[in-house]
């Protein structure tokens, strides 16, 4: 099995590669997107044991504070806890696996990083097109919870309901 090291500089090689002409930005292990009006993140989460990783996505509109620290801020110091919705990538498609190995060689990890990339792109693609409309996606989030998490784009809107209301004002 390759090193940690090994992994890390394939890793970021790669998503150089695959990520940054698709405007990702790296902080760390999380990469990061403004696209559309929507943040999208894709980090990778080590093994506390070693040899394997996770994807954590996150989906995350820029007029929304972000949810960890309830905060304006750059979408590239966005962490997997200030996106509205983050989950590993088979939460958000069961089909996908959990974790990966680093491989028993360098190109077997870059093949499979390569790939994973490439799996964590068309999921966000397609939640992104799901989601282009807001509205969509405020159907599914309880009134409640989008009350703690208020919109800052408008001293107007308050809550759920005004939010709501304001949306076609906002061009959505």
């Amino acid at each position: 099995m390759i090193s940690a090291n090994q992994n890390r500089t394939i890793r970021k090689r790669v998503s150089a590669r695959l990520l940054e002409p698709l405007g990702f930005v790296a902080n760390g292990t999380m990469y990061s997107a403004h696209r559309g009006g929507q943040i999208h993140g894709i980090e990778f989460q080590a093994s506390k044991y070693g040899g394997e990783y996770t994807i954590n996505l996150g989906f995350h509109y820029d007029f929304i504070p972000a949810v960890f620290s309830l905060e304006r801020k750059p979408f590239s110091r966005f962490s997997t806890c200030d996106h509205w919705l983050n989950a590993r990538l088979n939460g958000f498609d069961p089909k996908h696996c959990a974790w990966w190995s680093y491989g028993d060689s360098k190109e077997e990890c870059e093949e499979t990083t390569e790939t994973v990339l490439i799996k964590s792109l068309a999921v966000l693609d397609d939640y992104a097109r799901r989601w282009e409309d807001p509205r969509v996606f405020l159907e599914l989030c309880p009134p409640d919870t989008f009350d703690r998490i208020v919109s800052e784009k408008s001293s107007e809107a308050t809550g759920y309901r005004e939010f709501q209301q304001l949306l076609p004002e906002w061009g959505f």
